[in-house]
């Protein structure tokens, strides 16, 4: 079962749950750096809420997708 940071990455952010566990990785005091999946982060709800408060580091849909 999918935790809050899990459903938020797919169907908020639209993004790879390994970039955005990159970027929490290294701007967010909450996730550990050993963190490399959504899963694995137990306080996933302060995590969302934390991204809520600096967007600036997330767009939504980074995944990129084909030109027509």
């Amino acid at each position: 079962m999918a935790n809050t940071l899990e459903s938020y990455i797919q169907n908020v952010l639209h993004d790879d749950e390994i970039t955005v566990m990159n970027i929490l990785a290294e701007h967010c005091y909450l996730v550990s750096d050993n963190a490399t999946r959504a899963e694995e982060v137990h306080n996933a709800g302060e995590v969302v809420t934390w991204i809520h408060r600096n967007p600036q580091y997330f767009r939504t849909g980074l995944v990129k997708t084909k030109r027509r």
